[in-house]
């Protein structure tokens, strides 16, 4: 794939960036450690289209969530409040949203943009995809007025935690790991030891027993990090960090860590827990920040890879794919 930016883009790049690896720092500066999108739970949607953001525009809203106290991750553009009768309450500071707009060529190398079923079409058939940035101001449905009362009430999360001292399985959470181990293209947890890896000399996903874990939310983040590994194999998506790992510690190694974290945070807030985040994950953190400060795109590109990940599982699951608006980063 090929990508192109608007030369206006790039200050928006940095703006974002820097506002990650502020959160980040902070998170390591802290005796408790604190990732800024480890309590996604919910995906950040378009209030008219019911359409979810996708990749990095979904911890830019939860990140402006938590800085104003939203409870509803809904958003809408100043036009799109207008056309459902409401009105962007005075002095309402915008959250910058972007996402790609794809294009192919022709048969004379022109380019145009496609409707999603050509676009769809093209992926399956390996055709150069060139991908345009492009961003707008959105505003939470909690900065709008006159809106429908159905629009500021937050999706109900209750009953999707286990509770008690012993291990209580997230339903939801545990549909879509069987769903994965039921697939065409099985997907191989085994629970032993006291590491959680994926192996691609196995094909297989290993983690703890169940009991080991301090909370039903933490088993599943690490499952759901360990599965975004797995989607990078040979056979399926083949990114570089698994097919080509070189070392631990390396860049690579960092960016592919980067994009099983990203892949993690996204299905969680898909399925609706909360994460826990242990602190074991702040040897990667240092790393994440090397890399977002040398790359101001590199929080974009992890998302894209992070939601290419997050589309092949939900194929390959038939799990709400329906639901995705794949020009939304």
């Amino acid at each position: 794939m090929t990508f192109k930016k608007k030369s206006n883009n790039k200050d928006a790049f940095e703006k974002i960036t820097n506002q990650i690896v502020e959160a980040l720092e902070n998170g390591l500066n802290n005796e408790s450690w604190k990732c800024p999108w480890d309590r996604m739970t919910s995906v950040a949607t378009n209030a008219k289209t019911g359409k979810r953001l996708i990749g990095v525009s979904q911890i830019i809203c939860y990140m402006s969530m938590v800085q104003h106290g939203f409870e509803v991750n809904r958003w809408l553009t100043f036009k799109q409040a207008i056309e459902l009768g409401g009105k962007v309450i005075k002095g309402s500071k915008s959250t910058l949203v972007f996402w790609l707009r794809p294009f192919l060529k022709d048969e004379n190398g022109k380019l145009f943009s496609p409707n999603q079923e050509r676009i769809q079409q093209a992926m399956e058939n390996g055709e150069e995809i060139i991908w345009s940035y492009r961003f707008a101001p959105y505003f939470n449905v909690e900065q709008i007025e006159g809106l429908d009362e159905t629009f500021y009430q937050p999706l109900s999360q209750e009953g999707l935690s286990g509770l008690g001292e012993t291990f209580s399985p997230i339903t939801q959470a545990e549909a879509f790991v069987q769903l994965l181990k039921d697939s065409e293209d099985p997907f191989k947890l085994m629970h032993k030891g006291n590491k959680a890896f994926y192996s691609p000399l196995t094909d297989s996903v290993t983690v703890p027993e169940k009991g080991k874990f301090h909370s039903e939310q933490a088993y599943y983040a690490t499952v759901l990090h360990e599965a975004g590994h797995w989607t990078g194999a040979e056979n399926r998506l083949s990114r570089e960090g698994i097919v080509d790992f070189d070392s631990f510690g390396s860049d690579r190694y960092a960016f592919e860590e980067l994009i099983a974290e990203l892949f993690s945070v996204f299905k969680a807030a898909d399925i609706g827990f909360e994460r826990e985040i242990d602190d074991s994950h702040v040897k990667y953190i240092r790393s994440w920040i090397k890399i977002l400060k040398n790359d101001h795109k590199a929080i974009f590109k992890a998302s894209q890879e992070a939601m290419k990940a997050v589309r092949f599982v939900d194929k390959l699951t038939d799990y709400q794919a329906d639901l995705f608006d794949d020009q939304v980063a």
